[in-house]
């Protein structure tokens, strides 16, 4: 027999459901919304973020806040809502890390810059009612109730948790991870939409994963690629449960409602109605059995991944996008800056920001000395395998000695040009010298990178080119900077990677790869030493669609300087001969024959000073 609580509770949910929450109706304006996710976990949290980033009609995106989902767990949380909104060539929307760990006590909040954001929107003027949504443990929404109080007459949460209700057994994630958070949040009063993970099902199996979403641009592979090798441990069909929440939120009539009395929660997670608190609203399940039928969000949710996914290319720049895999929009950039050091003739200050994959470039901006107020020309510097951020801006010009950092195995110093990048600097232009991924502190374990990258449906090209465009993107936005006047350059590893990012972005406006690697792919082949480049220099596919050559007369007329030693192991001299026999008619056709430059020194495989200055003449002229 059931007990009178039980039964008390399965009557509302009778008589509530009957009627749809007023607050929920679909609303002539759109959802104000921050996400608090703990993106990185599994499966479910991505597909969430993708239908938020791409259903503007329904939402207006203050901002993501990272949540751990056990300590130490919120930058990668934090690193992957980057990620998605990376793929989903995304601008303009804050991620602000938050805890990353869960609450000790049901007085002490967490404090982070999460919950000071969460604070701050709750305070800003906005047309209709800030909705926080959880999606993973409640530590963020219940340390923003824990600092301000006040923030439940101005906020309504929203909060994915817990099991089936109101009888579910206990121990589901969200809930456990901080049942601290779980608590505060339903005792505290403020106005809660609870969206219980056992009640709101989304099922997803891998077949109906490859179907719609595999070849849908670089956000449907990363999506599907989750579904293929997620290591969740869980069997098909899948609950896609957080992709639920936010749905709840887009089409509350999709959803049966009613209004509880928030239970206490036991030590398990279990809901207990012998003592409860102030009402909630709560999401029993999908209107529509998910068993039944297709559920209508399944549907909108694939037509909005396929109406995202680039379009057949129009020119030859979209359709290197799509061999790289990568969106072709402009990439976002939300950099982080430190400290400013002083050296003879220019400044040298540290810059990181999150990229996709779950990593941070890090990099060293420099800047002339006593230029301030002058808008400049700035250039992005990449160094070759055994090169950094470090060596490009070290004060001492000139070839000398340097061992990379994050080799496995130490190995002799590796004479080369070092300080290249500052030089530019003291001679007048903003450098922007970054750590490529794979390379020094970032591992040294390209190789490994870009192989992993191959089987995922990505490639190691196409995640340097996205961390390169986010550099210019990063540039465009500094005052002294000149956005019409970028360029780029790289020496061998920073040469091939140089050669194209600059394809797949026209904002550069100058481009010049040094040392190797960029003639035809055809002579590289056949004539050549292909067992010279790593994993990260192959690109699946890309003789079907053009060779090199073509990538360059695309550009016309972009300035253009290819520095190719003569005896040069990492491109035949007959390859280059031949690249820019083919790519100067588009100059010539484009009016500016003399933008293209093909520096022929003898010699082989070395950025000597000799070619520093012929670079520095070449942009002099151009930027």
């Amino acid at each position: 027999m059931d007990s009178p609580v039980r039964f008390k509770s399965r009557l509302s949910l009778i008589l509530f459901a009957l009627l749809l929450p007023a607050l929920l109706i679909a609303a002539p304006h759109r959802v104000r919304v921050i996400i608090d996710t703990d993106a990185a976990c599994e499966r479910d949290d991505q597909h969430a973020i993708a239908y938020a980033l791409l259903s503007p009609e329904h939402f207006t995106i203050e901002g993501f806040t990272s949540v751990h989902n056990g300590p130490g767990t919120s930058e990668k949380n934090f690193l992957e809502i980057h990620n998605m909104i990376g793929l989903a060539g995304i601008r303009g929307i804050p991620v602000i890390m938050g805890a990353d760990k869960p609450l000790t006590d049901s007085k002490t909040p967490v404090v982070s810059d999460a919950v000071k954001f969460i604070i701050e929107r709750s305070k800003a003027a906005g047309q209709g009612e800030l909705v926080v949504l959880g999606i993973g443990a409640a530590t963020n929404l219940a340390s923003a109730i824990l600092l301000d109080p006040g923030i439940a007459g101005r906020v309504t949460f929203a909060w994915l948790g817990g099991v089936d209700w109101p009888d579910g057994e206990g121990g589901e994630h969200n809930m456990m991870q901080d049942l601290t958070a779980a608590r505060v949040l339903f005792s505290s009063g403020v106005k809660l939409l609870y969206i219980p993970c056992g009640n709101n099902v989304m099922i997803q199996t891998k077949h109906h994963s490859k179907r719609a979403l595999r070849g849908r641009g670089p956000l449907g592979d990363y999506l599907n690629l989750l579904m293929m090798t997620n290591g969740w441990q869980m069997d098909e069909p899948f609950n896609i449960a957080d992709l639920a929440a936010v749905g709840a939120l887009a089409h509350p009539e999709l959803f049966n409602w009613l209004e509880s009395p928030a239970p206490s929660l036991d030590e398990r997670g279990n809901f207990d109605f012998s003592r409860t608190f102030g009402p909630v609203k709560v999401a029993t399940g999908l209107v529509e059995n998910v068993f039944g039928g297709p559920v209508p969000l399944w549907d909108e949710f694939y037509d909005k991944i396929d109406a995202a996914a680039p379009g057949q290319p129009s020119n030859v720049r979209e359709e290197l996008c799509a061999v790289l895999n990568i969106h072709p929009g402009a990439p976002d950039v939300q950099a982080v800056e430190g400290e400013v050091e002083q050296f003879d003739g220019y400044t040298r200050q540290e810059v990181r920001w999150p990229t996709i994959f779950g990593q941070w470039v890090p990099a060293y901006l420099c800047r002339p000395t006593g230029a301030k107020g002058k808008k400049l020309p700035a250039v992005i510097c990449l160094s070759g395998t055994g090169g950094d951020r470090i060596v490009l801006t070290r004060p001492d010009f000139g070839i000398g000695e340097y061992v990379s950092l994050g080799r496995k195995e130490p190995r002799p110093p590796h004479s080369r040009l070092i300080g290249w990048a500052a030089e530019l600097a003291r001679r007048g232009y903003v450098t922007l010298a970054m750590t490529q991924r794979g390379l020094g502190d970032r591992g040294f374990n390209s190789g490994d990178q870009s192989k992993a990258a191959l089987i995922q449906g990505f490639t190691s090209q196409g995640i340097h080119a996205h961390e390169i465009r986010q550099a210019l993107s990063y540039l465009t936005t500094l005052d002294d900077v000149d956005p019409e006047r970028i360029g780029c350059t790289g020496m061998s590893f920073g040469r091939i990677t140089t050669f194209y990012s600059t394809a797949a972005d026209s904002r550069f406006a100058a481009a010049a790869p040094l040392c190797g690697g960029v003639g035809t792919l055809r002579h590289m082949l056949a004539v050549g030493t292909p067992g010279y480049h790593g994993h990260y220099w192959w690109l699946p596919g890309i003789l079907q669609h053009f060779d090199q050559p073509e990538l360059v007369a695309a550009q016309a007329p972009r300035p253009y300087f290819i520095a190719a030693p003569l005896d040069d192991i990492g491109m035949p001299r007959e390859g280059v001969d031949e690249l820019l026999e083919k790519a100067r008619p588009a100059y010539v056709r484009a009016g500016r024959p003399g933008a293209l430059i093909g520096y022929r020194p003898p010699g082989k495989h070395s950025f000597t000073p000799e070619m520093f200055e012929e670079l520095v003449k070449f942009f002099n002229q151009w930027l």
